[in-house]
This record gives structure tokens, sequence and C-alpha cells, in this order.
């Protein structure tokens, strides 16, 4: 039910993006340019309108990004998640990964930080999950990181196995809270409420990282 309702939903609302990015191009490669008039109620208006626009454009995306958690979490559940594991670049899925974060971390006026210990050679694993692990770990950290450090470490244990580690610098939560944070749907104290989110993410995480065959664990005080 929750994958049909998400699919239904996602396909207008896709819709929706396309022609409001469409109209944002229009306006600022065609209309603004042309509204020359120093009026102080046309100058307050066009800002307004762009504003208006980055709002619809930011909530929409955030909207489908949620949608894209529910999508993920009822394919997980439902065993169609494949894992086909293939050699991938320890480095290149951190280096990757913070690529794709590093908007948000500078954005927030956060420091970005990594330390890669020791040879780092190519593993047996399904890259694309791997990526999608770290980048919602550092995600998470920077969500609930108002000024700091997000820092990403990697080192060699023993048996062959990697340790990735996101540390932050945030608000963190009581030891007592960290077990039920991994269960879909769950929130520490409502804390996911005031900053927004379905409550998924580290619940995907969870089960990506065990179709991997590796565990997850968190360290955390208030």
């Amino acid at each position: 039910f929750m994958s049909t309702v998400a699919h239904e939903i996602r396909t207008p609302l896709s819709l929706v993006l396309g022609f409001v990015s469409i109209i944002d191009k229009k306006l600022n490669t065609i209309i603004f340019p042309q509204m020359k008039n120093k009026d102080l109620l046309i100058v307050k208006t066009r800002e307004q309108l762009r504003k208006n626009i980055e709002i619809i454009q930011s909530e929409g995306k955030r909207f489908v990004s949620l949608l894209d958690e529910l999508l993920d979490i009822t394919k997980i559940e439902d065993g169609m998640v494949e894992t086909k594991k293939e050699p991938a670049s320890i480095l290149n899925v951190v280096k990757c990964s913070m690529k794709l974060t590093r908007s948000l971390v500078e954005r927030n006026n956060l420091e970005f930080k990594k330390d890669m210990k020791g040879k780092l050679p190519f593993i047996l694993a399904n890259k694309a999950q791997l990526e999608q692990v770290v980048i919602n770990l550092i995600n998470n950290a920077i969500k609930f990181t108002e000024k700091g450090t997000v820092f990403v470490k990697v080192e060699k244990k023993e048996d062959d196995f990697f340790n990735f580690e996101i540390t932050d610098t945030g608000i963190g939560i009581a030891e007592d809270k960290i077990a039920r944070l991994f269960d879909p749907y769950q929130q520490a104290e409502n804390i996911e409420r005031n900053y927004g989110g379905t409550g998924l993410g580290l619940a995907i995480t969870k089960k990506l990282v065990e179709l991997q065959k590796g565990t997850i664990s968190m360290k955390s005080v208030p």
C-alpha cells in the first residue's frame, strides 16, 4: 500500500517540480530582465516571487526525498532489494559521498574533515548501497549539528572488515534512546519532528548495512 501510494504521489509531484523549474527559468531569463522599473513595489514583488519559487522547489524536493524513503523501506522489507556485489574502491565511495553532501555542509557553515587510515584497497560490495549508507549518515550528522564539525573516518579492522565512522558535534541523544533509532518510524523524543524527516533514514541505513553483511552502531551523549 505504501509503495503504491508513494508511486502515485511521486508522478504528479515530479510534473509540478518540472513546470516550476520552467517557470523559474523563464522569469529569470526573460521576464525579470525586462522589468527595468525601479518602483519599490515592483522590486519587492519580484524578490518575493523569487523566494516563493525557491520555497516550492525546496519543499518539493524534500517531499520527493520523503517518498523515496518510503519506497526504499517497503522494497527492503519485501525483499525486493538485490545486493549485487562487485569490486568497489573504498576511497571512491567516501570521496563521492562527501562530494554529494559538501554543499549542504557548507550551507550550514560546518567543517568537513576526513581521515583515511592505512591502505584502502578495493572491497567486494554493492557500491551504490554503500554510498547511500555513508550519505545517509553524513546527512543525519549535518541535520543535528548547528555548529562545529562532521568527521568521516575509515580504517581497516581485523578479518578484512573496514570500519566507517561518521562523527559530529551535534546535539546528541541519551544512550538509552539509541537502540530504537534504528527501528522504522521511531524518533527519539520527537526530535525528528522538530528537524523534519520520516524517521526512516537510520532504519534504511541499518538494513542496507546488514545486506552487505556488516553491522552498525551508535555512541552518543546529550
